[in-house]
């Protein structure tokens, strides 16, 4: 039976690939309750990975082995930092990398509190004379939530590549082949 390639991926995983992230920024598009059922479904799968590389099975073992270890120190990292990951100025090279992407799609939204209608930036200048002007700005979408989610999918991310690469090394050798002496 010839050895399978420990870099082949099947459907089911690329599938995941594409529709984790997807959802993710679909979750921050929408916002509020939706970027908190994200966090939470990406809190959970790592926690589902770290129970298994504990009680799972053996092949399924060594891969929620290294998703927990890779991503786990990734969000280790991330914590350790602190709340300087949610915004611009972190330390992290994802943090600066993520900082570019945000701004690029966030915009800011002006709402008359009085008439509750969304203004154009000319209007809210022009409104800005009289001291009756209710106005709210509201940047969309919200950086904390974004770089939030990002953190999370990129862990999540991290994470299944080290689940890979933990298989790739924990590969016992093929027949044929010997194994060195251990000293």
């Amino acid at each position: 039976m010839p050895a399978t390639s420990p870099f082949r991926v099947s459907i089911i995983e690329l599938l995941t690939l594409i529709l984790v992230p997807g959802l993710g920024i679909a979750a921050v598009r929408a916002g509020g309750i939706c970027v908190t059922v994200a966090l939470l479904a990406d809190m959970m799968w790592f926690i589902g990975m770290t129970v298994a590389a504990l009680f799972g099975r053996a092949g399924l073992r060594r891969f929620a082995c290294g998703f927990a270890v890779a991503g786990g120190i990734y969000g280790g990292l991330v914590v350790y930092f602190g709340p300087t990951e949610l915004g611009p100025g972190g330390w992290l090279p994802t943090t600066q990398a993520l900082t570019p992407l945000n701004e690029s799609m966030s915009a800011t939204t002006y709402i008359n509190l009085d008439t509750n209608e969304t203004m154009t930036e000319a209007k809210v200048d022009a409104l800005r004379l009289s001291p009756k002007a209710g106005i709210r700005a509201k940047l969309w979408p919200d950086q904390a939530e974004f770089m939030a989610v990002s953190h999370l999918l990129i862990g999540l991310l991290i994470g299944y590549l080290g689940g890979k690469l933990a298989v790739v090394v924990g590969r016992p050798p093929r027949d044929g082949i010997a194994v060195p002496p251990s000293v």
